[in-house]
């Protein structure tokens, strides 16, 4: 049976009030959802999609006739792509819920989550989680600058990961880490930290001090 690699992006409906809540009181709610539109189309232009499974985990949950017709155009028609819902639930709980489906088949090599708020991603850094199986590796994260993580690959369920751990916090990571440690597995972090774009000094320091318009 060939092995497949899943790539699911975790991605929102880009309307007003709903999204990058903490930049639109910046720059209001209405170019918020601008840019958090742009961020989920460079995300997508950006990935190799010939070399992946790609799952699109959209919210809200019934709203997937609009977001398959607003992502259409920067899809391609060859992709291999699978929309799924976000289930009800805090950050760890819907990556638990994806993790659960994706290696429930058993042709699953590995799986990696993302978001779209991170512009400098470049996608070289998924050569390491191909290599994950051959190197006992159970787990990969990319450090954000916040504390965070922008990237999460897997070889195998780790459960742990998405159990109490505090969400959007500069421990996120650091209480990932210790969770892994404590369940035995073995973890890599990218050497990269880089920058998600949430607030307004996210955004200003992504468009090079910029004054918003």
């Amino acid at each position: 049976m060939p092995s497949i690699h899943i790539l699911a992006v975790f991605l929102k409906l880009p309307e007003p009030g709903r999204v990058k809540t903490r930049l639109a009181a910046g720059i209001g709610a209405e170019r918020a959802a601008q840019v958090s539109a742009d961020l989920t189309i460079l995300t997508l232009r950006r990935l190799p999609w010939d070399c992946l499974e790609v799952w699109i985990c959209y919210d809200p949950p019934d709203r997937e006739k609009e977001i398959r017709e607003w992502l259409a155009p920067h899809i391609p028609e060859n992709a291999r792509v699978r929309f799924e819902a976000q289930v009800p639930g805090d950050l760890g709980d819907r990556l638990r819920a994806v993790m659960d489906e994706a290696f429930g088949m058993p042709e699953t090599a590995s799986l990696t989550l993302i978001g779209t708020d991170c512009p400098d991603f470049l996608w070289p850094l998924f050569i390491v989680t191909k290599r994950m199986p051959q190197e006992g590796i159970d787990a990969v994260f990319g450090p954000a600058l916040d504390g965070g993580y922008y990237m999460l690959a897997l070889a195998k369920p780790c459960p742990e990961l998405f159990s109490g751990i505090p969400w959007s916090t500069e421990r996120t990571l650091e209480a990932s880490l210790e969770a892994a440690a404590a369940a035995g597995r073995k973890v890599h972090v990218l050497e990269r930290r880089l920058r998600d774009i949430d607030t307004m000094a996210d955004f200003l320091q992504w468009k090079g001090h910029e004054s918003p318009s």
